[in-house]
């Protein structure tokens, strides 16, 4: 790497960090007036023994499980990227650079998520034994190939672009890969809706009129603007219930999940949606976007220092490199990024508990989406810290009864 690549990199790191300061300073969800106390809360007032058992008999295997894949994949990405294996495989791909590094991204993505793959087909199997799973083997295995396939469209995209960067101006390639890794965050998180989601689901517009019309009440009082409620087809793939918000501007929406609507009470349904809804008050999609892209101009600013010792011309050869150092930057960032999540989480919360005046009903609402799912109520701290991006169900409640 060109050592003036190196300082400008620096600079633009260093712009990039004032602005995810300020974003915080703006987006973090301050409490007014300080935090409140909130009551304690121990699982074993919320569930029974044999549900505590049969949370416990599920949870710890596919924590294990998780962790498990996570570590292989980190692991052969790291053999990949940082000892030379994969930039001589790289090296041996034939036609144009572009095409290569086509090749050896979607290579080096698919040798990741086949070394996990036994390890995936045992948490599927186990949430299909436990009852969380609804779509079958053949729907795992559609979802596992349009995984891999959207993977690949996210990363080479990018690659393509850095890697001309880092040809056409070996100076000031960090500069055109910053500003590029703002734009492009953007315009992923803003044509996900319209573009990636319907791969996995598809959706139709909430037909329960007298819910749309309690839908739109919520919005009012929170002070939203909601064109529609969208219903995602979940049902033929799981039976844990979720809601969402997705994109910003317009094509912001909120999306709850068939199964939410099926025998579910009225209460608790509201109380789902009211909690989309606020996030949609606050924008936290949005802001959520802006961290990311600042934390993607900050990488880029940054990677001159991490290729240092990178003595080829940037093509096929610095792929794995570059998607390890991404793999690697993405889990070392997690704990803050899950941060800003969580207490954007606890923000919606405590606003939809406001808007709904039912704290009761939303405290109902945690405990049937804990049922549903067998989440550890109480995660162990360092995993939270790490891996939450929710409070966890213990907290969620504390907050419901802080409200009453």
């Amino acid at each position: 790497m060109d050592p003036a690549s190196r300082r400008t990199g620096l600079w633009v790191a260093g712009f990039a960090l004032v602005v995810v300061g300020g974003v915080l300073l703006f987006a973090w969800p301050w409490p007014g007036g300080g935090s409140p106390k909130l009551p304690r809360v121990i699982p074993e007032e919320l569930f029974t023994a044999a549900e505590l058992r049969l949370f416990r008999d599920f949870y710890l295997m596919q924590r294990v499980l998780s962790l498990l894949s996570l570590a292989l994949s980190l692991s052969l990405a790291a053999v990949l990227g940082f000892t030379g294996l994969g930039a001589r495989w790289a090296s041996r791909l034939r036609g144009p650079w572009w095409q290569q590094v086509v090749t050896a991204c979607f290579a080096f993505l698919a040798a990741t998520s086949l070394v996990v793959l036994p390890i995936g087909w045992w948490l599927q199997l186990r949430a299909t034994r436990a009852g969380l799973s609804a779509g079958g083997w053949r729907q795992w295995w559609l979802d596992q190939s349009l995984g891999l396939l959207t993977s690949w469209l996210f990363a080479v995209l990018p690659l393509l672009l850095l890697i001309l960067a880092m040809r056409k101006l070996p100076r000031r390639w960090p500069l055109a890969a910053g500003g590029g890794a703002v734009v492009l965050v953007f315009l992923a998180s803003y044509f996900s809706p319209l573009l990636i989601e319907p791969i996995f689901n598809d959706f139709r517009p909430l037909r329960d009129q007298t819910l749309v019309a309690e839908v739109q009440d919520l919005a009012t009082s929170e002070q939203v603007a909601v064109s529609q409620v969208l219903v995602a087809d979940a049902s033929r793939r799981t039976t844990t219930l979720n809601a969402y918000v997705s994109g910003f501007g317009n094509t912001r929406r909120v999306v709850v999940y068939d199964n939410l609507l099926d025998g579910v009470p009225r209460r608790e349904v509201l109380a789902v949606v009211a909690h989309e809804l606020a996030h949609a008050k606050h924008s936290d999609q949005f802001w959520g976007t802006a961290l990311l892209a600042g934390g993607a101009a900050i990488a880029m600013g940054l990677l001159p220092q991490l290729l240092r010792g990178w003595r080829n011309e940037p093509d096929a050869r610095i792929v794995p490199r570059l998607l390890a150092l991404s793999m690697v930057a993405s889990l070392a960032l997690s704990p803050i990024q899950n941060a800003v999540s969580r207490a954007m989480e606890a923000r919606a919360d405590q606003d939809a508990i406001r808007a709904t005046s039912d704290p009761a009903g939303y405290e109902q609402m945690l405990l049937r989406l804990a049922r549903t799912s067998r989440s550890d109520p109480a995660p162990p701290w360092l995993l939270q810290v790490w891996f939450g991006t929710h409070p966890s169900i213990v907290e969620r409640i504390a907050i419901a009864r802080g409200a009453e």
